[in-house]
């Protein structure tokens, strides 16, 4: 329920942010690197481990992931989609994600998941993502180049997508629940991964 509000009002605000900025020189490229501002400025404010800032880091990354879908929308409105913004997209977001996940491992108790083999679980869980996201852009960027069309489709409805879940880092954030959010998070980016490869491989 609140991923389907949330795309509503993230749609009509959207929307009515790029008819205010259809008309100005405000470019999709800079709108994506505000974005990337507010995901590193959303890390730091994570890596300190503090409720209140983590709060404050939810709605920053919030805020970056706003970006993300908004600077596609002004390009649209624009009509200046070009390869470079393709790629700055892709890397804003990828480099997003990760510094989401080196923030929040920053700030959470070194062995509040404890030790698998003499080694610390949320660094390997931070790791594993990290490698998740990393190679998700590159299994995109090859499929790219070689068949020369889009390899992502989120798994969605018509009312959310699988991308979606990104924003319940607010509500998990303002129940003081972070932790659990990195550990399904992290958990998630690895097996989204892994359907990533299946579906490169049956589609190639």
């Amino acid at each position: 329920m609140y991923l389907k509000y949330r795309r509503k009002i993230d749609e009509k605000i959207a929307s009515k942010v790029v008819k205010r900025i259809s008309h100005t020189n405000i470019t999709p490229n800079q709108i994506s690197t505000i974005g990337l501002l507010f995901a590193a400025f959303a890390a730091v404010f994570f890596s300190f481990g503090w409720y209140p800032f983590s709060v404050i880091a939810s709605i920053l990354f919030i805020l970056a992931r706003f970006c993300d879908h908004l600077d596609g929308k002004l390009a649209i409105a624009k009509g200046e989609s070009t390869k470079l913004g393709h790629y700055l997209d892709y890397f804003v977001g990828t480099v997003s994600y990760i510094l989401m996940f080196l923030g929040i491992s920053a700030g959470i108790p070194d062995k509040i998941f404890g030790y698998i083999g003499g080694y610390s679980v949320e660094n390997f869980l931070t790791l594993s993502a990290i490698f998740a996201c990393l190679f998700n852009t590159l299994l995109h960027f090859l499929y790219k180049a070689r068949f020369e069309k889009e390899f992502y489709d989120y798994p969605s409805t018509k009312d959310v997508d699988l991308e979606d879940g990104i924003y319940l880092i607010g509500p998990f954030a303002w129940f003081g629940l972070i932790n659990i959010f990195f550990f399904i998070s992290t958990i998630g980016s690895v097996i989204y991964f892994l359907y990533n490869v299946k579906r490169f491989i049956k589609k190639s």
